[in-house]
């Protein structure tokens, strides 16, 4: 499941908010130029973090396979094993 972190969305309204509001003039001091300049900056560049949910239990169980995958692969190099490369072909044939 995908999801926007509304706190992350917010931001970017901020950063729009923030740069519309700073005034900027040839009196304005340097370092307001400089905040407004971020402010602005952010505000066209920024993209809100996407959150992906899921299951621990699911992931764990991956992370587990792409594991042992992994240490066939290592397993194999060098070595003409057919059950050994039967045996990595089946396992990571599973990673999702």
């Amino acid at each position: 499941m995908r999801t926007d972190s509304k706190c992350t969305v917010n931001a970017q309204v901020l950063f729009s908010a923030v740069c519309d509001e700073l005034p900027i003039d040839s009196r304005s001091h340097w370092k307001v130029k400089k905040i407004k300049n971020m402010y602005c900056n952010s505000a066209t560049n920024y993209e809100p973090v996407i959150a992906m949910i899921a299951n621990h239990q699911k992931a764990n169980k991956q992370q587990g396979i792409k594991k042992k995958c992994n240490f066939l692969i290592l397993k194999i190099m060098g070595n003409t094993n057919k059950e050994l490369m039967a045996e990595k072909d089946f396992v990571c044939a599973q990673i999702k």
